[in-house]
């Protein structure tokens, strides 16, 4: 999943270093940032807790993957 969500900054880096973006893809671009955000930050927390068991981290996981297909538009939307 980590590998998934670098390639989507790169994605989005270089959308944003081809110059000035229409006020909707602005706009797209601030939710992408803002969901982006938001998994890191769960995943760091997932990360902290060493006791939490493996099957409740790949439910966990599988979730958050899904969530992230769904927001992104991915084809492969719940595949692992």
């Amino acid at each position: 999943m980590m590998k998934d969500m670098t390639q989507e900054m790169t994605k989005m880096t270089e959308q944003m270093a081809q110059g000035a973006l229409t006020p909707d893809q602005q706009k797209q671009m601030a939710q992408r940032m803002q969901f982006m955000s938001t998994m890191m930050h769960r995943l760091s927390g997932l990360e902290a807790r060493p006791a939490i068991k493996h099957g409740e981290l790949d439910k966990q996981l599988d979730q958050m993957r899904k969530q992230m297909d769904e927001i992104m538009g991915n084809p492969k939307a719940g595949a692992k």
